[in-house]
């Protein structure tokens, strides 16, 4: 699997500064969506944490780090369980879980704004 690095999705430059890192295995708790017996997987030991970045241009923040197809794959295919994802992506729980990903900058977000 390999992950490519990426300019900013909403500019296009490539400047940006690392705001916090998120460690593969923080996903598995905070997405609902996640197969529980997906986080004894290989597939976690073998990813570095993501960085999650501010572009130095526009502001935008993003995952720096962009999934190969291999990646992709594995994921949609292994780690997702297709049924509570639709479930998931219909109800409030949505946003509860966007909510959760600003907890992996430090537990309070301090590190955004």
């Amino acid at each position: 699997m390999n992950f490519d690095k990426r300019a900013c999705p909403a500019c296009g430059r490539q400047e940006h500064v690392v705001l916090f890192a998120i460690r593969p295995e923080q996903f598995g708790r905070i997405n609902w969506t996640y197969r529980r017996t997906s986080q004894r997987s290989w597939m976690w030991r073998r990813i570095r944490p993501f960085p999650i970045v501010r572009c130095r241009g526009c502001g935008f923040v993003y995952a720096f780090l962009l999934p190969d197809n291999e990646a992709l794959g594995r994921l949609y295919d292994v780690v997702i369980d297709d049924e509570r994802a639709y479930l998931e992506s219909e109800g409030p729980q949505w946003m509860a879980h966007s909510c959760d990903l600003r907890a992996c900058s430090g537990g309070n977000g301090s590190a955004l704004p």
